[in-house]
């Protein structure tokens, strides 16, 4: 046995006796109870000063605590890129607003404990970039649910959706971290199938029917050509909707390696046509995705920072170039508004 300072005290570890409150003689922990943020939280308010721990050197972790943890850390690291804590650095100042609010939304979702073991699955099938890709389509749907007005049980609802939107490859594993490898016919209609699995595993678990009907008509698009059901317009739920718009994107982006403002582009190609014209319009105006204070390479080589995002669309902010095109510094920056320069944009954040 080993007494352990409460300000030493680590999630994970195990108390080998009950703690009792010296004033009042109640127990506070009992023991064999494996301790948590909020119960050393506790005992530092009550002024315990050391408990007794089973071995101090062993954590009884649970593995989805740690990706709790985890998640957290890459949704807000993601808000952090999409919505800056900064109101400078958005689109618009709404944008700073709906962050604010929508994170403690995002700590609620991610204390699920359902939904988690349906992500670890996920976890362990999978490969980096997929994973990344459900974060990355979760944080911006809450966003636009957010700029959309969406009241917090709803947007509770559209993450819990846009976390889980691909959960039917569970039932499809080689569909997952296949390398970017040629599909044959059959994986195809399999993963055209998916998102009809989601809708039923998250049913069977008793999960909300809002949640389930995303997941299920994530694949829907405007003029009815998706699928499963190819359903069309507002016949289709606006969380799935969203969800169709943030995907694309993501996986224009971060899957298949397109530049985002190639990524912009073709969603304004296809508005009104595949995708909701109103979402796409809501994300083309407060999504800076290019965010202030990035360092960018051009496409002319020269590298600089972005300094305005407010003046042009998200796609076309102002660069001030403090390299030339051999990476040498410029005795005198210069600034570009990409808006006035059609030929010259953003190659890669640096």
């Amino acid at each position: 046995m080993d007494r352990v300072p409460v300000r030493e005290l680590r999630p994970g570890m195990v108390v080998k006796e009950d703690v009792v409150c010296p004033r009042t003689k109640t127990t506070l922990v009992k023991a064999g109870v494996t301790l948590n943020e909020a119960i050393i939280m506790s005992l530092v308010k009550r002024s315990i000063l050391s408990i007794a721990i089973s071995d101090r050197y062993t954590l009884m972790l649970n593995p989805i605590d740690s990706l709790r943890k985890k998640l957290l850390q890459m949704a807000e690291e993601r808000m952090a890129l999409y919505a800056p804590n900064d109101r400078g650095a958005n689109l618009s100042d709404e944008v700073y607003d709906v962050s604010r609010r929508i994170l403690p939304i995002m700590h609620q979702i991610f204390a699920n404990e359902d939904l988690l073991s349906l992500l670890m699955e996920l976890r362990v099938l999978d490969n980096d970039d997929f994973y990344n890709h459900i974060v990355n389509t979760g944080v911006l749907s809450l966003l636009i649910g957010g700029l959309m007005n969406f009241s917090d049980e709803d947007l509770y609802c559209l993450g819990m959706g846009a976390f889980l939107h691909d959960v039917g490859l569970r039932e499809m594993p080689f569909l997952i971290g296949g390398g970017g490898q040629e599909l044959s016919n059959y994986q195809k209609a399999q993963f055209a199938e998916h998102s009809r699995y989601g809708y039923y595993i998250l049913k069977e678990m008793g999960m909300p029917e809002a949640v389930a009907d995303i997941v299920l008509n994530h694949h829907e698009r405007w003029d009815g050509s998706g699928y499963p059901h190819g359903k069309k317009g507002k016949d289709i739920p606006l969380g799935s909707r969203i969800l169709a718009v943030v995907e694309e994107y993501d996986t224009m982006v971060n899957m298949e390696g397109k530049l985002p403002k190639e990524a912009l582009e073709r969603l304004m190609e296809g508005k009104n046509v595949y995708f909701d014209g109103k979402i796409v319009d809501v994300f083309w105006n407060n999504i800076a995705v290019y965010p202030l204070g990035s360092l960018v390479s051009l496409s002319t080589g020269e590298t600089g920072v972005v300094i305005n995002v407010r003046k042009n669309s998200g796609i076309k902010p102002i660069v001030k170039v403090y390299f030339n095109r051999v990476n040498r510094p410029m005795k005198q920056p210069k600034v570009i508004d990409l808006a006035e320069n059609s030929d010259i944009f953003i190659k890669k954040i640096l």
